[in-house]
């Protein structure tokens, strides 16, 4: 019987770290210019469109000559009030960008970091602007942005530091934002189908279609933060990683693959040849469907060492599905004892443990519930009197087996 491990954990008390923004793109960038100033009290901005999911991390504001600060990033002369709203008028997120040179600059605007960074969808239309009161003197552009991210749309206004309500067509473009591309969810995927070839060895070229023994599983982690992202080939017991021996003999190529650059549409993985003695390069592209990847690419090695074995390694309209985590929800506590909720997947082994710490952990299993024909649907109760805090997680083991 194989079984395919996933662990989630919940944790009762959590902490969030310090978030920092990574290579993250600017919504609009505005040329040099000198810019305008508004005294009439006034909330003023723009609509946009993200083209593709995005993680918002920073808002910010233009840091343009002024006229008793008269250089570009010379500082704010006053704190700066910035939101981002849905195109309900809900408030989404807001910071003060504060006033001098505190806040850090780049490519002439001031940002100030969200507290939590959040998420935009594809094709929904948001509005962001500024507040500028009646002694504001900080200035801005009017319609000379580009966005390679969004589509921009209409100019908007409001009286007070409010909604932007009123539509125009005039672009202020003090305000601005920074984010990431999502790109697809980080997991475990199955193939479903696709094609490995070893090509060029003495003996012609080697094919096999997937999935297969050593080749089941694809892990994906993907980090909007950083813009980066990681994939691994996985065999059927979703651990071993695989990997091919070069020629001369050494050490195995694994088939993992760092340093993704996270792009609007795709991940893209490619490094050129390495060191001596395989010189190893990769360059891998994976585009992203509903809960589906497909991967395309090839590893190669320098040929002149061994004519006859294979020294090109591909894969081609491989399709993999993500492995769906269980959905955890309803959390009550009662006294000294929590409960919670969960549904899974058919066809899965579910396993609840827990820990009352994670230096070092001691999972303990709870309680364990077999595989069933249709989606599991449970509820989970747990004393834990003598613990001040208690991690929870939830395994699923797929299950190979006809019993």
């Amino acid at each position: 019987m194989k079984r395919i491990i996933i662990t989630i954990t919940l944790t009762l008390i959590a902490a969030l770290g310090a978030l920092n923004h990574v290579q993250a793109a600017a919504l609009v960038y505005t040329p040099p210019a000198q810019g305008l100033s508004n005294n009439f009290a006034s909330t003023l901005g723009y609509e946009f469109t993200p083209s593709s999911p995005l993680l918002v991390y920073s808002l910010g504001f233009a840091d343009l000559p002024s006229a008793d600060v008269p250089s570009v990033g010379d500082g704010l002369e006053q704190p700066r009030f910035v939101g981002l709203w849905d195109s309900n008028g809900v408030l989404l997120a807001s910071v003060t960008v504060p006033a001098g040179t505190a806040a850090p600059l780049i490519d002439r605007f001031r940002y100030q970091d969200l507290p939590t960074p959040i998420t935009l969808a594809a094709g929904h239309t948001y509005i962001l602007g500024a507040y500028f009161d009646r002694e504001s003197d900080d200035h801005y552009t009017l319609n000379n942005g580009t966005s390679y991210v969004a589509s921009l749309g209409a100019g908007r206004s409001g009286l007070g530091q409010t909604f932007p309500d009123t539509a125009s067509d005039t672009r202020v473009f003090g305000p601005n934002l920074l984010a990431n591309f999502i790109g697809p969810a980080s997991g475990l995927y199955q193939i479903t189908s696709g094609s490995y070839i070893e090509c060029c060895g003495i003996g012609g070229d080697f094919r096999q279609s997937l999935p297969s023994k050593t080749q089941a599983f694809v892990r994906l982690t993907v980090d909007p933060r950083s813009r980066l992202a990681t994939m691994t080939f996985l065999a059927d017991d979703s651990q071993t990683v695989f990997s091919v021996v070069p020629c001369p003999p050494g050490d195995p190529i694994l088939f993992s693959f760092d340093f993704g650059f996270i792009g609007p549409d795709s991940l893209i993985f490619h490094v050129d040849p390495g060191p001596g003695p395989y010189y190893e390069s990769w360059n891998y592209t994976v585009s992203n469907s509903a809960n589906a990847l497909r991967i395309d690419g090839l590893v190669g090695i320098d040929p002149r060492f061994c004519v006859d074995v294979p020294t090109r390694f591909s894969h081609s309209n491989v399709v993999a599905v993500l492995v769906s985590p269980p959905v955890i929800d309803r959390f009550e506590r009662d006294g000294d004892s929590i409960r919670f909720h969960f549904i899974g997947e058919q066809l899965y082994d579910y396993t609840v443990e827990f820990t009352d710490s994670l230096s070092p952990p001691n999972w303990q299993a709870l309680v364990r519930y077999r595989a069933k024909l249709g989606p599991i649907d449970v509820a989970v109760t747990n004393s834990f009197t003598n613990a001040q805090t208690r991690f929870f997680r939830v395994r699923q083991e797929f299950c190979y087996c006809r019993d």
